[in-house]
This record gives C-alpha cells, structure tokens and sequence, in this order.
C-alpha cells in the first residue's frame, strides 16, 4: 500500500528506496495478521480453511512469524 500510494501520489513515479523503506511496516502488518491465523490454526483446519499456517503447520508457522519480527526490527537499522 505504501507503494502503491507513493506511485499515485508522485504521478507514476517507482522507487526501490520507498519499497525497502515501507518493508519493516510491511511485515509488521503482515505478521499481525499471520500470527492471528497461528492462533486459530486448529479452528481453521477443522473448519477446512486454508491458511497458510494452516498448509505450513504449527510449528514452521511459529518460526516464519519469529523470522518476520525479527527481519522487520533488523529493516529500522538499515
């Protein structure tokens, strides 16, 4: 979204530095709502939805939402 209102915003205009820059908001956004998926897992797979910590199981769901926060944190020093 960041993106997409930076390219409308400046008239047609991408820039890779508002892309790296917007990341660590991206993937705190992006990690909310996965880790709300996380914690509705066994609803969801009872019900047949299929999320992606749903098709990845519990526990590589966990590691990909510890690798999010962290990659986001490790985005603010660049």
């Amino acid at each position: 979204m960041i993106g997409g209102g930076y390219y409308v915003i400046t008239g047609s205009t991408w820039s890779w530095n508002v892309v790296i820059a917007s990341l660590p908001y991206a993937l705190g956004v992006t990690g909310v709502i996965f880790g709300k998926h996380i914690d509705k897992l066994e609803m969801d797979k009872a019900k047949r939805i299929h999320t992606l910590p749903v098709l990845l199981g519990e526990r590589l769901s966990r590691a990909t939402m510890t690798g999010m926060l962290v990659l986001q944190y490790s985005l603010w020093f660049i």
